[in-house]
């Protein structure tokens, strides 16, 4: 005579159910996963967006500022507030200026570094 469903143990009614349930969990886990990745996607194609707009507004502040910046260090520009402010400078005198060596080329090796190192003992004999 064939057993009922009635007299199985609890175990094997419960197995198809979790199993079951475990597949309900797993797509919803999946969709859920997808969602957050699509609005993470979203959010960082929006902040890219921004960036893109706030990197060019930036270059073309930076080139307006260059160029103002060019005429303010153009020769006659600063004669004239040279001029508006009174200041009386003038150029100077070419025993005036005095050049000065970077002291990483002094002290590197090489036939360019030997020959900067020359020239500083040179202009170091002759000013004494």
């Amino acid at each position: 005579m064939a057993r009922n469903r009635k007299h199985q143990p609890a175990a094997v009614r419960l197995a198809p159910f979790l199993k079951a349930l475990l597949l309900c969990a797993f797509i919803v886990v999946c969709g859920v996963g997808y969602v957050w990745q699509k609005n993470q996607l979203n959010n960082l194609s929006r902040r890219k967006a921004a960036m893109e707009k706030r990197l060019w507004y930036l270059r073309v502040l930076n080139s307006q500022q260059a160029g103002h910046l060019m005429k303010l260090q153009s020769p006659r520009a600063l004669e004239a507030r040279v001029r508006e402010l009174g200041l009386g400078l003038r150029e100077a005198h070419p025993t005036q200026i005095i050049r000065l060596i970077d002291a990483s080329s002094v002290l590197s090796d090489g036939p360019l570094g030997r020959a900067a190192q020359q020239y500083v003992r040179d202009e170091n004999l002759s000013r004494r």
